[in-house]
């Protein structure tokens, strides 16, 4: 039975305080956690902000003024559905995903751009370097399928701005809406195929293993699960 694993599940072991217990339960409960709830908002603004850089350069025949720093482009290519962006592993892992926006390079390469509703984090925080292997998935894959090559990642933080003497009200507010302006920030990713391939193998051999491993210790969310089972039995 192959392995199913998607870049962004695999970015969680990048976390230097990871825990084995809890990526082995969350492989069998498929990832899906109780009580989790994820408002539709957030994936309408997703949405939005994608659609934000496919219109402008459909419109203008060029990316935002952000992205330039990236380099040039000439097209955005049509994300596959996860159907499609998918490689079968040796190790059995089934390695797929739905990448954000694939832009066409100059030189005919492919650049990986992932769109977050989120705040530029510290270098090392956790979150960076989950995005970081999620990224580097998107190459692997990408490029096994046949898009690449994959010659550079990157990441636009849209972070919303606040009222204050630079965004006054009168300028947001109409009769019947208002307007939340979202201030483009950016971030390249180096390319790090060696990374994926290592918490691949991470992966299946946690996985792997018949019987629930031990948990880290002083682990957060392995108290929090003791305790729900001690309630339900």
């Amino acid at each position: 039975m192959a392995i199913t694993l998607s870049p962004k599940q695999l970015g969680t072991l990048a976390d230097p305080d990871f825990c084995k217990r809890c990526f082995w339960i969350q492989h069998k409960m498929k990832f899906k956690m109780p009580y989790a709830l994820f408002p539709g908002i957030f994936s309408a603004l997703d949405k939005y902000q994608k659609n934000i850089t496919v219109e402008y350069m459909n419109s203008f025949k060029r990316v935002p003024q952000w992205l330039n720093a990236f380099g040039e482009f000439t097209a955005i290519e049509p994300s596959p559905h996860w159907s499609k962006f998918q490689i079968a592993l040796p190790n059995g892992i089934l390695f797929r995903g739905v990448s954000d926006t694939l832009l066409r390079k100059t030189d005919g390469s492919l650049f990986i751009l992932d769109e977050k509703t989120a705040m530029p984090k510290e270098d090392g925080h956790k979150l960076e370097l989950l995005y970081d292997v999620q990224l580097n998935g998107y190459a692997k894959i990408a490029n096994a399928v046949g898009l690449g090559p994959v010659s550079g990642l990157g990441i636009v933080y849209n972070v919303p701005q606040q009222l204050d003497e630079m965004v006054k009200v009168s300028s947001v507010v109409s009769d019947d809406s208002y307007i939340m302006t979202f201030k483009p920030v950016i971030r390249e990713v180096k390319l790090n195929p060696g990374l994926v391939d290592e918490l691949l193998e991470l992966a299946a051999n946690i996985i792997e293993q018949p019987s629930c491993p031990t948990g880290k210790s002083e682990c957060g969310n392995c108290a929090l699960i003791d305790q729900m089972a001690k309630f339900a039995i």
